[in-house]
């Protein structure tokens, strides 16, 4: 059995998430295109039917992956060729990930549509604008798929990086547009950092800092 694929425990003591690698991409983009289709910054700069935003979103954070993989922790939940849930989480300047090469992102802003990467590109700067200047980890992305989610997946995901973490005492960054992911990070040690508000959508920015491993 690969040792990477270990099944969810019920006992914290014992979970061990998938460590994703390259050759999981696919599944990954099927997950977090579904969980993010809804949030409401997808439904504000992308809009139109769901099946739209899932493909929009699918063609975006595929640009990223290939540099999330090589820069980035990339942790799941799931058995069988089943994944139900996924984290992205950067060390200490890691992140931002370095962009595709420029044939990737006219072919991705094609596919998208120019305006949405447009405006998706302006939302990342006025976002890296509010990141702290000293070295911080960065939860890039935390998406559970729609019809898993209530289970604790998201949190598990979110213990297991944080206690990497941890164990190199750093602080954590991490910005949200959704309401109800609030409750999962406060009970995890962070704390609001501020907000913003991109086309009127509310964007929440937290902080947790450093704590012994």
């Amino acid at each position: 059995m690969d040792p990477r694929k270990s099944s969810s425990l019920t006992n914290v003591q014992e979970y061990a998430p998938l460590r994703l690698e390259p050759s999981d991409a696919g599944r990954v983009l099927t997950v977090l295109a579904d969980a993010f289709a809804d949030a409401p910054l997808t439904q504000r700069v992308v809009g139109g039917s769901r099946s739209r935003r899932v493909r929009s979103t699918r063609l975006g954070l595929g640009a990223q992956l290939p540099a999330a993989f090589a820069r980035a922790t990339v942790l799941g939940e799931g058995g069988g060729a089943t994944l139900q849930g996924v984290l992205v989480g950067a060390p200490p300047c890691a992140h931002p990930f370095p962009p595709p090469p420029l044939a990737v992102r006219l072919w991705t802003a094609a596919r998208q549509g120019f305006a949405v990467a447009g405006r998706w590109a302006e939302l990342f700067e006025r976002l890296q604008t509010r990141r702290p200047a000293d070295p911080h980890w960065y939860l890039a992305l935390l998406g559970v798929a729609p019809a898993a989610q209530r289970r604790g997946i998201g949190s598990r995901l979110l213990r297991a990086w944080l206690a990497e973490v941890d164990a190199a005492r750093g602080s954590v960054w991490v910005e949200t547009d959704e309401p109800r992911s609030l409750g999962l990070y406060r009970a995890a040690g962070f704390e609001s950092a501020g907000e913003l508000a991109f086309d009127a959508v509310p964007i929440w920015l937290l902080s947790r800092a450093p704590r012994r491993g």
